[in-house]
């Protein structure tokens, strides 16, 4: 795993990167800790990393709370699948779509990373 390979400082730069090697087509990786703080994403990377989300709802009907949901997942089974709403990045950022991530965590931290699909 890269973060564990070459630090945080050095894995971040690389997944922030949006021409880079972690984001293609709509798809990309990012890394939340598990107090629901974005660490690294190279979607919309200055309007999200270093914000919390662990109280952030998406809207499916009731209301899911996603980050929390991942945290869980995590911390017990250390990897595993997660379905909410989500706006797809190249399209109107108002309308949430379904989407599906898949989450592991980063072994010996206190963090996981996940990329995820839209329906």
């Amino acid at each position: 795993m890269l973060i564990t390979e070459k630090g945080d400082g050095a894995a971040f730069e690389v997944i922030n990167d949006k021409e880079g090697r972690f984001t293609w087509k709509g798809i990309y990786v990012f890394v939340i800790d598990y107090d629901g703080t974005m660490l690294a994403r190279s979607f919309r990377t200055d309007k999200v990393v270093g914000k919390n989300f662990l109280e952030w709802k998406d809207k499916s009907d009731p209301p899911k709370y996603p980050i929390q949901e991942m945290i869980v997942l995590a911390k017990t089974k250390g990897e595993g699948w997660v379905e909410y709403m989500y706006p797809k990045p190249d399209g109107d950022y108002k309308v949430s779509s379904k989407k599906i991530s898949y989450i592991q965590a980063v072994p010996g931290r206190n963090m996981f990373t996940g990329a995820g699909i839209y329906e």
